[in-house]
């Protein structure tokens, strides 16, 4: 009687709120401003001397970088450099682990899981500001809306 040969791995599960170690997870972060460097440290979230982009290694322990644009459209940074706020939530739907959270305060707080259909919506959602529409086409849109109105009516 032999050794029997090894049982095939499953493929890990993506990390994300709900499957990812407790023990890889990032819980806190705090500012470090200036030149955003080529290797990031972990906790750490780093602001560009302009202040118009933060960079952050995914707080699920995954590993990967995660750039957020600093603006009045897309991410707000306030709070303190010790204890940083970060909103709207982050949702890292371009990596592997697809995890899901909010900087408040410092603290990382886990957000629900998305489906497809919610990140999809929520990526149309987040293109309209940059989407530039003419005059004629606002006007346009208005008298659809009206129009519509007036026939459910």
């Amino acid at each position: 009687m032999g050794i029997p040969p090894p049982r095939p791995r499953s493929p890990s599960p993506p990390c994300s709120s709900t499957v990812n170690e407790p023990s890889r997870r990032i819980e806190t972060f705090v500012v470090s401003r200036g030149p955003i460097p080529e290797r990031l440290e972990v906790g750490t979230l780093y602001v560009n001397q302009k202040g118009t982009r933060a960079h952050h290694l995914c707080a699920c322990g995954c590993g990967q970088r995660v750039m957020t644009p600093l603006n009045d459209i897309e991410w707000d940074l306030t709070g303190t450099d010790d204890r940083p706020s970060l909103h709207p939530s982050v949702g890292n739907w371009n990596l592997d682990c697809r995890s899901h959270y909010v900087l408040t305060e410092g603290r990382v707080h886990w957000a629900r899981s998305f489906s497809q259909s919610e990140i999809e919506a929520v990526r149309r959602n987040d293109l309209k500001p940059y989407q530039q529409t003419s005059w004629a086409q606002r006007i346009g849109d208005w008298i659809e809306r009206v129009a519509r109105f007036f026939r459910r009516g």
